[in-house]
């Protein structure tokens, strides 16, 4: 078996909001990390406005396309970014807090199981 050499760190991020997608390598030996390539693509339609359709999925793929067209033939690792849809808050009445710290997490893994539409114990 050949061993291969060491190749310097290549890291691909990717950005999405709601009218663009931007794709990015960097690559080096750390502390020595440089930018490749870049690339901000405009969206053909707005993201996040809505429920997403196929229409949406199509122009974000083709976007993610465009903008991965620099480096698309390099192996790298891939991060993303993606607005804090999942990070929200929500008010909800109640008559009294309930009293103990057990039943307040009841409450919230039943509150936000509900929101999420998972079960319960996945929310642990």
């Amino acid at each position: 078996m050949r061993r291969l050499s060491p190749q310097p760190e290549a890291v691909a991020g990717i950005a999405i909001d709601g009218e663009t997608a931007c794709a990015a390598l960097i690559s080096g030996e750390p502390g020595e990390q440089a930018l490749q390539a870049i690339e901000v693509v405009k969206l053909a339609r707005p993201l996040f406005a809505g429920s997403p359709g196929a229409a949406e999925e199509a122009a974000l793929a083709e976007a993610l396309r465009q903008a991965s067209e620099a480096f698309r033939e390099k192996f790298a690792a891939v991060r993303v970014a993606l607005p804090d849809t999942l990070i929200r808050s929500a008010g909800f009445d109640l008559d009294e807090l309930p009293k103990t710290e057990a039943l307040r997490g009841a409450l919230l893994r039943w509150r936000f199981a509900r929101e999420w539409q998972r079960r319960e114990d996945a929310l642990e």
